[in-house]
């Protein structure tokens, strides 16, 4: 996710050319939701979405 240039300069462009801030002190969970909302890498958003789908509804069933 994070490469060591992007901690270093949190104004980096990503494999899609989007330029785009990185959240420092946010946790994973918020970044991440950031990162899809801000449009980088729409396979990765996507696809963590539909994990984050899929542990909800395994933690709905298991109650």
């Amino acid at each position: 996710m994070g490469t060591l240039s992007d901690r270093i300069n949190p104004r980096s462009e990503n494999a899609y050319g989007h330029i785009y801030n990185r959240p420092k002190l946010l946790p994973e969970r918020i970044g991440n939701s950031l990162k899809k909302e801000l449009g980088r890498g729409k396979s990765e958003g996507r696809h963590w979405g539909e994990k984050f789908k899929r542990g909800t509804a395994d933690a709905q069933a298991a109650e």
